[in-house]
């Protein structure tokens, strides 16, 4: 669902770190200037402990990326 989630980690040295993440529900890319870009809102991820991968509605994975900042 589309809100604002606060995401705890922890290693392997049992340190632990909190992210706060927006997270869209969905986009129109139609170039309309609305949400035509799904983006993931956040502060302080570091490229390579990043990772997501966006389904299509059959449940096959049609992109993933390691880059918080991915687009």
């Amino acid at each position: 669902s589309e809100g604002i989630y606060t995401v705890i980690v922890t290693d392997a040295n049992n340190c632990t770190d909190e992210h706060t993440l927006f997270i869209p529900n969905g986009f129109s890319p139609n170039f309309d200037g609305k949400n035509d870009i799904f983006k993931i809102e956040h502060h302080g991820i570091l490229e390579g402990s990043f990772k997501i991968a966006i389904y299509d509605r059959w449940g096959s994975i049609i992109y993933t990326s390691s880059s918080p900042d991915f687009e």
